[in-house]
């Protein structure tokens, strides 16, 4: 690989692989030596990556990899599903920009409270957009079980936000 191919090829997905070691993590500068190591190890294997099928998905299991060994060497703080929230919006009040704001801090709390396995498939699924197949390629995991988390993942939040919501409802039922 010469150093246009990579600049064309791998350089682009930094923003991606940052955000998905940061959803492992939750730590800004962790994130971005995980990302720096994934980029030193595709430069130092940069001979080999023609046999490589999936650039991208090799890229996301390296970066899972040094993560989990971040991880496993360092207590952490829980990860933040959304690091820049877009609250320059005109076509929403700042009553709906505040209360869209905090579910997404609710939503942020209960991802980061999910087991591994449900977190790191939920982001790869719903946040960065990769399919099942690919998920599977990069975790590693049998792709059934992948399904299976998402799945949990998803019935968790929705579990979780349902309770919050009927429970200012029965709150302020009681109150009247």
């Amino acid at each position: 690989m010469m150093l246009e191919t990579f600049k064309s090829e791998v350089l682009p997905l930094k923003n991606r692989l940052f955000r998905f070691a940061y959803s492992i993590l939750g730590d800004h500068d962790l994130s971005k030596d995980v990302v720096q190591e994934t980029m030193l190890k595709v430069w130092e294997k940069r001979n080999d990556l023609l046999t490589i099928q999936n650039l991208e998905a090799w890229c996301m299991t390296l970066t899972r990899n040094f993560a989990l060994d971040k991880m496993r060497s360092k207590h952490h703080k829980t990860m933040a599903l959304i690091e820049n929230f877009d609250k320059e919006n005109n076509e929403r009040s700042p009553y709906q920009l505040a209360e869209l704001g905090n579910t997404l801090e609710v939503i942020d709390k209960i991802v980061g409270n999910l087991p591994l396995k449900q977190n790191e498939t939920f982001q790869l699924r719903d946040i960065e957009g990769f399919s099942y197949q690919e998920i599977s390629e990069i975790t590693g995991y049998n792709i059934n079980d992948v399904k299976v988390n998402i799945f949990r993942a998803r019935k968790t939040i929705r579990t979780n936000l349902l309770k919050l919501n009927s429970y200012g409802l029965e709150k302020s039922k009681n109150a009247s």
